[in-house]
């Protein structure tokens, strides 16, 4: 009867180690599932912040954006006028923003 009992008492010290062991092994998964997920995170975060505008890049992208050449596809119209009208508000917002640029935004009046 003792020698049963002592079998049985062992079992579920086996039985509670192996639980245990269970239980740190599926937090560990889960440790690591949470870890990997934020370094994906943060691989995307870093990805997109190369294309984040601050204070200390503003001249560099204004710059790069200013040399880039562009070709402006307009459709066609029948009437010069709005013609005339688009590419003068192009050049109006350039020279704004050249103001801007040499000036400071402070020191530049829009008409």
């Amino acid at each position: 009867m003792l020698l049963i009992r002592l079998q049985r008492v062992q079992l579920e010290q086996e039985e509670a180690e192996r639980k245990e062991l269970e239980a740190t092994l599926e937090r560990e998964k889960q440790q690591q599932e949470f870890v990997k997920i934020k370094e994906e995170e943060l691989l995307r975060l870093q990805e997109e912040a190369k294309h984040f505008i601050t204070m200390e890049n503003l001249d560099q992208r204004m710059k790069k954006h200013w040399t880039i050449p562009r070709t402006i596809t307009l459709p066609l119209i029948k009437k010069d006028e709005l013609l005339n009208k688009l590419f003068l508000n192009e050049l109006e917002t350039v020279k704004y923003l050249d103001q801007i640029h040499r000036f400071g935004l402070n020191n530049v009046v829009r008409k």
